[in-house]
C-alpha cells in the first residue's frame, strides 16, 4: 500500500506561504525547502508547488515578478502579498486547531503504532 500524506489539503498553501512570508522565493526553491525542512516527510513535487502558487496568484495572495538569473535564465520569484499574510494566518489557526482535534481523537489508537 502506498504511504499517502492525509495531511497535504491546506498544509501546501500554508508551508509556501510560511516560507514566502520569510522571503521572496521561486518554485524550485519552495520545493527544496518544503522537503529539507520537513525531512522528506512531507514530500512535494515541483509540479505540486508550481499549481498551488497558481491558484495563490489567481487569488491575490501571492504576485510573481521575472528576473534574470546571473547566466542569463528568466526565473519567476514569488512574493506574498497582504491577502496572502491574512490566509497564512488562518491556515495556521485551522492547522492548530485540527491537530489539537485530531490528536484527541487518535490518542488511543497511537499508543499501538510504534514510532518510526
Amino acid at each position: 500500500m502506498t504511504e499517502k500524506n492525509i495531511f497535504y489539503a491546506g498544509a501546501a498553501d500554508l508551508l509556501i506561504l510560511h516560507f514566502l512570508n520569510q522571503r521572496e522565493s521561486y518554485a524550485f526553491e519552495l520545493t527544496r525547502m518544503i522537503n529539507e525542512y520537513s525531512e522528506h516527510d512531507f514530500p512535494i513535487s515541483g509540479t505540486s508547488v508550481i499549481l498551488d502558487i497558481k491558484k495563490l496568484l489567481e487569488a491575490g495572495k501571492v504576485s510573481e515578478s521575472k528576473r534574470i538569473t546571473v547566466n542569463g535564465r528568466p526565473r519567476v520569484y514569488y512574493r506574498i502579498e497582504d491577502k496572502g499574510r491574512a490566509y497564512l494566518s488562518d491556515l495556521k489557526k485551522a492547522y492548530r486547531r485540527s491537530i489539537r482535534g485530531a490528536d484527541r481523537c487518535l490518542k488511543t489508537i497511537l499508543q499501538d503504532i510504534p514510532d518510526e
